[in-house]
């Protein structure tokens, strides 16, 4: 394989793991959750901390969790992808800040939460797609916001 071939088929790795992850947080942010199960293979396996699953599972506990959030949105810097062209494979570190918007309590009051994480992810090429086999959710920050009716 050429240079130029090597490069361009990292190129297109590479692209379709940003993508990938892309595609997470707007199915997470959207909730759209079809396209949030598309980001994992088979067997894959995911740790939240305060979630420890397979895709169908985490997206039975995102069915539940969400309706708790009115609103999110899902931040990700450009990913640290170390690929393995040979053997398929890419450990990949992506940073986070989640930003959720909580319902109003009776008093009127909201509550914003600001999250800063880390999604460390290995990704599998099978049958021509890059998919997340692994993925570990790191919590590196939080804070609470609370904001009165105006």
């Amino acid at each position: 394989m050429s240079s130029q071939d090597r490069a361009l088929r990292e190129w297109q790795a590479e692209r379709e793991i940003t993508r990938v992850i892309l595609d997470y947080a707007r199915g997470v942010d959207q909730r759209d959750y079809p396209r949030v199960r598309a980001c994992f293979h088979a067997g894959a396996r995911i740790d939240y901390g305060s979630f420890g699953g397979s895709p169908d599972a985490l997206v039975d506990w995102l069915e539940r969790v969400e309706p708790q959030v009115d609103r999110s949105s899902s931040h990700f810097g450009p990913p640290r992808i170390e690929l393995d062209l040979e053997r398929g494979t890419a450990s990949v570190e992506t940073y986070c800040l989640s930003v959720q918007v909580l319902p109003r309590d009776a008093d009127g009051v909201a509550r914003q939460t600001l999250a800063g994480l880390r999604y460390l992810d290995r990704f599998e090429l099978r049958d021509g797609a890059w998919r997340i086999v692994e993925r570990r959710n790191v919590a590196d920050w939080s804070q609470s916001l609370r904001r009165t009716r105006e």
